[in-house]
């Protein structure tokens, strides 16, 4: 896999060649297991750990309205 480099701006990951000024190794964290029927996942904001970038992600739960969930017991 192809090394990524990135830079911060307005704190938003802007991915730049390596030599670029300030380019740091963007680290993706890996999308974890997940119940695909209640929940899903999104991607954090970037981090500056000062040697790379950290970009993690969270698993949330879908929101479901009560028609959904009333239809799904039949």
């Amino acid at each position: 896999m192809r090394e990524t480099y990135g830079i911060i701006q307005d704190g938003k990951l802007v991915v730049v060649p390596k030599h670029y000024p300030g380019a740091k190794p963007v680290v993706y964290e890996d999308v974890p297991l997940f119940d695909q029927e209640t929940q899903y996942v999104i991607q954090q904001p970037p981090v500056d750990l000062s040697d790379h970038i950290y970009m993690g992600v969270e698993v949330r739960e879908v929101e479901q309205d009560e028609g959904e969930q009333a239809d799904e017991m039949f």
